[in-house]
């Protein structure tokens, strides 16, 4: 069993549902002005994002280098990481916060 994850500095998490396991979590996430998290993946979880202030960018790898995807409550306001996607959340304005919903949802309960 590998350990449990711990939120970076510059990171809160308020579960909303659930109890920190799959198959759906809900939380709330705070990621602070300029912080940016470690590269991570989630080989049985899709990862959806929504923005509910401030601005992040989702930075994911690919074949042919990085996909940088903004979110901001005036463009883009979702995306989705799918399972087994390197990924990382970037907050890149200094003046607030970045704050967000995240659902993290088992691939294997898809359908149910």
């Amino acid at each position: 069993m590998s350990e449990a994850w711990t939120p970076p500095p510059g990171m809160t998490i308020e579960l909303l549902h659930g109890r920190g396991e799959r198959p759906a979590d809900v939380a709330l996430v705070t990621l602070a002005p300029g912080e940016i998290t470690p590269w991570e993946s989630h080989a049985d979880a899709a990862e959806a994002l929504r923005i509910m202030g401030g601005c992040l960018c989702v930075e994911v790898e690919t074949d042919g280098g990085v996909l940088h995807v903004g979110l901001s409550e005036v463009g883009r306001r979702s995306f989705t990481v799918q399972p087994g996607e390197r990924h990382r959340l970037v907050n890149p304005y200094r003046g607030a916060p970045a704050v967000f919903v995240v659902v993290m949802k088992c691939a294997a309960s898809e359908g149910q």
